[in-house]
């Protein structure tokens, strides 16, 4: 196989790059890479086989990754660093007075994570967003279905 060694690009850089190769295919012609398989190539290894591509790989020690610019939680209101009682019974409520059928809740801690399991299941938390549903679709009950991630300290719940 082919093989190469490469980065991916920033998000950020994306637009820019994108908007570069524009620039330059509107005064030269050449093949230029679709957006999606831009990269920075640090080394190009030819033809390799399984072996060579296995010894690449643990040839090359991969830092650990610290930093959470694009987490996919916090670019989406979904994290919650720690229990803020008023801070997630506000987005629960924010969620069923938009009309959205779901709610995620990423915790930053497993302390975190498990008061508001409680909160929400033991304590009847949820229960105020049932009943708002219930008064605005005129019913006498209403099922919500949830699902809880006790590795990843996340919560998901869905209004049925």
């Amino acid at each position: 196989m082919r093989a190469f060694i490469a980065l991916e690009l920033p998000a950020c850089l994306e637009d820019e790059v994108a908007d570069l190769a524009r620039q330059l295919g509107a005064h030269i012609e050449g093949r230029f890479m679709r957006r999606e398989t831009y990269h920075l190539t640090l080394a190009f290894l030819g033809e390799i086989d399984d072996a060579g591509r296995a010894a690449a790989m643990d040839a090359i020690p991969l830092p650990a990754c610290t930093e959470d610019y694009y987490n996919y939680y916090k670019l989406n209101g979904m994290y919650y660093e720690s229990w803020d009682y008023d801070q997630v019974y506000n987005a629960l409520m924010d969620s069923v007075y938009s009309g959205r059928s779901s709610i995620v809740l990423k915790f930053g801690s497993k302390e975190a994570y498990e008061t508001a399991r409680y909160e929400l299941f033991e304590n009847s938390m949820i229960n105020d967003a049932d009943q708002y549903l219930m008064r605005q679709y005129g019913v006498n009950s209403w099922n919500n279905r949830y699902a809880v991630d006790d590795n990843f300290y996340v919560i998901m719940i869905q209004w049925i």
